[in-house]
Formats: structure tokens, sequence, C-alpha cells
């Protein structure tokens, strides 16, 4: 049985874990159509938001910022190892698209 500090680190190691960098890649790709939608739906407030589109360049840009200060967040972190869990619950209640949610159901454990 894997420890709970190494369930809590699996989601980040790089390369391999939903939240490393390949990870928020894949995902920016997959719902920058939606990012906003997403963003609301974890917690940013509509000037992080529209500072994030000011300071990005493009959809996919903006998206991968959002997701990069979200998963640092205290709110991501506090979850623990219910955090691929509920950040699908958050992707399905954002109505984005199955390829997002492919990506992610192939991590919860």
């Amino acid at each position: 049985m894997e420890s709970e500090a190494h369930q809590f680190i699996k989601p980040y190691l790089p390369g391999k874990g939903i939240f490393s960098n390949d990870g928020l890649e894949k995902m920016a790709f997959a719902i920058a159509a939606e990012w906003e939608s997403m963003a609301t739906k974890l917690g940013f407030e509509n000037d992080e938001i529209n500072q994030i589109k000011s300071s990005q360049p493009s959809a996919v840009k903006q998206t991968l910022r959002m997701l990069d200060v979200w998963r640092l967040s205290d709110s991501a972190i506090q979850k623990g190892t219910d955090l691929v869990k509920s950040f699908h619950e958050t992707a399905k209640s954002a109505k984005c698209g199955a390829k997002l949610l492919t990506i992610i159901s192939k991590n919860i454990n």
C-alpha cells in the first residue's frame, strides 16, 4: 500500500503526474476554449481571470497559467489525496469536453 505522502505527490510527478508541467500542457490544449468556465469553478475571481487574460497572448497559454496558479494554491493543496477526484468533478460541472475528462479519469486512483 502506498503511503499517504506518496499518494499526495503522485499527481505532481514530472512527466507522469496529471499536475506535472507535461500534464498541465495536455489539459491546456484540451480545455483552452472553456478555460474561463473552469477557472470560475476552481474559485478564481473575475479580477484574477482578467489578469491572466491580459498577461498571456493565447487561450492555451492563459489556460496553462490558470492551471499552474491553481495547482499550487492552498485550496488545491488542502484537498490532498482527493485532488484528482475533486478536479474531475469540477471539470464535469464546468462542462469541459470529453478529452479533458478522459485525461483526468486515467489519473484517478
